[in-house]
């Protein structure tokens, strides 16, 4: 084999797999670079010694960055270094088309000495370096390229884990009392996501809450438990207790709708299936809920609930956010120096980015500002303002949640005069009742102790008489051993 064909053949195929790695590429953004770092040296000297009033000959300006005039004059201005222009991106698909077009050498040595071994051997070496590179030669000298999809790894939760490490702690979940979710939105957001994410894997679904309560709460405790090791959350409170309990619900009835909606709802009653899709879940309990599905009770509610849903008047408008969450940020950005009153939120959680308020919406606002302006009856302390608060419990009706789901207390219903004064009453007789049950204990316990008295010195007594009777024997005894010794010969 000639060598100056061989050479040839290497140099091509060496060239080749640098250009697809981006060698070459790399070689000339290092020159570029190094170019630059010597055009900045240069102007950051001259600017120093313009700063401290020195002359700048032309010893400082590197050959290359000056460009001269007509006359003769050296002008100042430094030009940046020649980029040349980028090569094209190296991707499978232009690395297929490139081997493929060279997969062929035309080599002018070959041809001339008419040596067809040689360029078959190259193109042998060239498709086992193509094919050790993932693309495969056919017979026709043209490349084919193969994908290898790897499988994707599990995401849920990663984000939360990340954060932690950022932080260096876990994320931090404080809720407050009176209130069923976290104020801090990402708080709010990440307990929902991981919450949602536990209740997938591990919550059964029972065909009615209050099987939740069995077990002492099996199935809120192991909520609680993995939520802890996520965050740092105290689940011993009674704020968070509540958060959890209110997540599980709702979490078990959206769970328990998508269930039905996938394998119930639109399917025939003979192919509905009879085995639990879900891991965690018992084919028994599966049938449960299908036998609850199927009842005629569970139709009915199904029906009215689905009417109830087309009546109501005011919907939400913050988004998948939860109002607590949603007041904290309104709080934050619109009223920093103020705090807002229910009905500022009552708007701000119902006014939609592109349509403002709704028509119900403007009246519900409307009266419940003429509610705040009206004068509550006179008082001994004379007229007193209803509050916001009030009016909104007044305009909204009694199955509204919005007062409780933003975490404020509703007010309690006033009550007449002659209400307070048999209350007042009724009150007064439970404490004299109280006191004398208190003094029919105080008499039961010393008479129990005069009792308990009494039984003692009658055990007493009894012991002495016992004693008595055992001295007398003994001493009749005495006496008579004593008469039968003295007996006359």
């Amino acid at each position: 084999m000639d060598l100056s064909s061989l050479r040839a053949r290497n140099i091509m195929r060496n060239n080749q797999f640098a250009t697809q790695l981006g060698v070459r590429r790399l070689a000339e953004y290092i020159q570029i670079s190094a170019k630059k770092r010597v055009a900045t040296k240069s102007i950051g000297k001259k600017s120093k010694a313009l700063l401290q009033g020195k002359h700048v000959g032309s010893s400082m300006s590197p050959s290359g960055d000056c460009v001269k005039g007509g006359a003769g004059r050296t002008s100042k201005r430094v030009l940046a270094p020649e980029i040349p222009e980028e090569t094209m991106r190296c991707t499978r698909l232009r690395a297929a088309r490139q081997v493929s077009t060279t997969s062929e050498p035309d080599l002018s040595a070959n041809q001339n000495q008419g040596d067809t071994s040689n360029t078959e051997q190259g193109n042998l070496t060239l498709s086992t370096e193509v094919e050790s590179m993932g693309l495969n030669t056919t017979e026709q000298g043209t490349c084919t390229g193969t994908i290898q999809v790897r499988p994707r790894g599990e995401t849920m939760g990663k984000e939360i884990d990340s954060i932690s490490h950022g932080l260096g702690c876990p994320i931090p979940i404080i809720i407050k009392k009176g209130k069923r979710r976290p104020e801090a939105p990402m708080q709010a957001a990440k307990l929902a996501s991981e919450s949602g994410t536990i209740m997938r894997k591990n919550i059964k679904i029972y065909p009615n809450w209050t099987k939740y309560y069995k077990n002492n709460g099996e199935q809120l405790e192991n909520l609680k438990g993995k939520l802890k090791i996520k965050f740092d959350i105290n689940t011993d409170s009674s704020p968070v207790k509540a958060a959890c309990e209110d997540i599980l619900k709702g979490g078990v009835r959206q769970m328990r709708y998508r269930l039905k909606k996938k394998y119930f709802d639109g399917v025939p009653a003979n192919q509905v299936r009879t085995t639990s899709p879900l891991k965690h879940m018992s084919d028994e309990e599966w049938r449960q809920l299908v036998d609850m599905w199927s009842s005629p009770e569970h139709k009915d509610k199904c029906a009215k609930n689905q009417l109830n849903r087309e009546k109501v008047k005011y919907q939400q408008r913050t988004g998948s956010r939860s109002y607590i969450a949603q007041a904290y940020v309104v709080k934050q950005e619109k009223y920093k120096d103020s705090e807002p009153t229910a009905i500022n939120l009552f708007e701000e959680f119902h006014c939609s980015k592109t349509k403002g308020f709704s028509e119900p919406v403007k009246k519900a606002i409307d009266d419940m500002h003429a509610q705040e302006a009206l004068t509550s009856p006179p008082v001994e302390d004379g007229q007193q303002a209803k509050t916001s608060i009030e009016a909104i419990s007044k305009v909204l009706p009694k199955s509204n949640t919005f007062l409780r789901n933003v975490g404020i207390q509703q007010p309690a219903a006033k009550t007449p005069n002659v209400v307070k004064d048999l209350q007042t009453e009724l009150d007064a007789k439970k404490l004299e009742s109280a006191r004398l049950q208190q003094e029919l204990e105080r008499l039961k316990a010393q008479a129990q102790e005069s009792d308990a008295k009494v039984d003692k010195q009658a055990e007493e007594i009894a012991s002495l008489r016992k004693m008595a009777a055992e001295n007398q024997s003994l001493l009749r005894q005495m006496i008579a051993f004593g008469q039968s010794q003295i007996a006359p010969p």
